[in-house]
Formats: structure tokens, C-alpha cells, sequence
């Protein structure tokens, strides 16, 4: 793998980020060692238990950082939270390091440490880890990611779940299979029409902030500061700027 990233150029389009083994495991060392001279975009660290776990890897991170002359917080930090005690400590998890930005529910695996039928993880009680998951996340700003639809030849099931799973308010989803990617960036990246609508939103609430008014109607509807916050958050989430630039 390391040999493979380092001699891959790589565009710029995408991002690269390395999942490795629990820090609890004998293999972890052997991983992050090998993998950090990479310089990936991000580390993503499975069956995480607790706080003490993102802190450790990120004093190996910063430590590697300052040695190879690295902006600190350049590598990102994305986490696997598939354990009871993760789901319990989640808010304490995320407030662990600067650099999470990005956490996954391993919501098949959650099920089978609580002896539960994964069949229950499209339940009511799938449905509330889901919802839970989602909440706390992004009240600590990071980007909430779906689970894994193991039916991979079933690309209708994996959209009807996806589409599900990005009203409750999921940035992404885990993709097993090539063939699910595209689905998933479909699903989850906002329309031309949506995108259009919130520069038309941004642009006339700015123009009404600098004539001194707090809000304007825009297309049958009151515009005000949520309204314009909404549409910057959606703006970026796309990869563009308030002004309609990409970053």
C-alpha cells in the first residue's frame, strides 16, 4: 500500500485516507508507522473506544508533523465508531482533537456487540442510533457518514437507503462496491437547482444587508439570517464559496 500511494501521482481531485487497525491492536504501530510517511489527506481509525484513543493518535500525528516540517492539523483525523462504549462517549470522542472531521457508524457491528438482530438496524432502533448519530456529530461540526449497504448488487435498496439517510442528515456514505460510489455522490451532492437557489439566496440577503434591512421575500418566502446560513452551509458543502467561487 505504501509503496503503491507514494508512487501513484495523485491530481488533486481526491483525497486519500488510510484506515487503520484499533490502537489497541498489534498491528497499529506497524500501520501508522508505515502509512504516515504517505502524508494522507486523513487517518481513519477503526473500533475506536474513547477519547484516549483519538488523543494517542493525534500526538503521533503532531509529532510526525513537526518532524517532516508540516503545517500542523494538515492530516485529518476520521473515525470508525462501531462499539457501545463509542456510541456513549460520542460527543467526548469528537471533542478529542482538532482534527476529526469526519466520524462512520458501523452500525452492523454496534448491533452484534448488543447481541441484536442486524435486521433491527432498519428498525425504529436503527433509526434512533441513526438520528442520535447524526445530531451529536454535527454539534461538533463534523461531518456525519452513513453505514455500509452490504447488498452491493442491490444499487436500488443502497439509493432508497441513502436517500433516507441524507434527510436525517447524513453528509456521506460507507461504500462497499466501485458500483455504489457514483450512486452515493449523486444522493448526497446537492442539485444545479439547489446550489442555483443559494447564491440567488446569498446574493440578495447581502445586498439587503448593505441597504440596511434584516430580511427580504424571496420567491414566496421570508429570507432572513437562518435562511442565509443555510444557504453558505450548502454552498460549501458543495466546494463553493459564498461569492459562487470554488474554494
Amino acid at each position: 500500500m505504501r509503496k503503491f500511494l507514494i508512487n501513484t501521482p495523485l491530481d488533486g481531485s481526491k483525497e486519500v485516507v488510510l484506515r487503520i487497525n484499533p490502537i489497541n491492536s498489534k498491528h497499529f504501530w506497524k500501520d501508522i508507522t508505515t502509512l504516515l510517511p504517505v502524508v494522507p489527506h486523513a487517518i481513519r481509525l477503526s473500533k475506536v473506544k474513547g477519547p484516549e484513543d483519538v488523543s494517542t493518535l493525534d500526538s503521533i500525528i503532531t509529532s510526525f508533523e513537526l518532524s517532516k516540517g508540516i503545517e500542523r492539523n494538515f492530516i485529518k483525523i476520521q473515525l470508525s465508531i462501531e462499539t457501545p462504549e463509542a456510541v456513549n462517549k460520542l460527543l467526548d470522542i469528537l471533542s478529542s482533537s482538532e482534527r476529526i472531521n469526519a466520524v462512520y457508524l458501523g452500525i452492523l457491528d454496534l448491533f452484534s456487540e448488543l447481541s441484536l438482530s442486524h435486521r433491527l438496524s432498519q428498525g425504529d432502533l436503527g433509526r434512533f442510533v441513526r438520528e442520535k448519530f447524526v445530531f451529536e456529530s454535527r454539534s461538533k461540526g463534523v461531518h456525519p457518514i452513513a453505514p455500509a449497504f452490504q447488498d452491493y448488487e442491490n444499487l436500488k435498496g443502497f439509493e432508497d437507503e441513502a436517500e433516507k439517510e441524507r434527510e436525517i442528515g447524513f453528509s456521506g456514505k460507507m461504500c462497499i462496491s466501485v458500483s455504489q460510489v457514483e450512486v452515493a455522490n449523486r444522493v448526497f451532492s446537492p442539485t444545479k437547482e439547489e446550489i442555483e437557489e443559494a447564491r440567488e439566496i446569498v446574493e440578495i440577503y447581502e445586498r439587503a444587508l448593505k441597504e440596511g434591512k434584516g430580511g427580504i421575500p424571496y420567491k414566496g418566502k421570508f429570507i432572513d439570517q437562518p435562511i442565509y446560513k443555510g444557504a453558505l452551509n450548502l454552498l460549501r458543502y458543495a466546494g463553493i464559496s459564498g461569492d459562487g467561487f470554488p474554494k
